[in-house]
């Protein structure tokens, strides 16, 4: 079902990087049945992925102008 999506879609086709990051929510979500949890052999891994990113990607305007005087900051 998600890989047909994933072949089949245009962008997601030409993205791995997306279609990376849709397969591994979609096994996120997958991995709170019962019956997935005992066949997954990725679901060790997806246990120990972080549900909150702390990186400048995910920082807000406010905390990006913290930032800018210091070598962090590019222009």
């Amino acid at each position: 079902e998600i890989e047909s999506l994933i072949k089949n879609d245009k962008m997601l086709s030409t993205m791995p990087n997306v279609s990376l990051a849709i397969l591994i929510l979609y096994l996120k979500i997958k991995s709170k049945d019962s019956d997935f949890e005992k066949i997954s052999k990725w679901n060790s891994y997806l246990n120990i992925l972080p549900n909150k990113f702390h990186t400048p990607l995910y920082f807000s305007l406010d905390e990006l102008k913290i930032l800018q005087p210091t070598q962090s900051f590019c222009n």
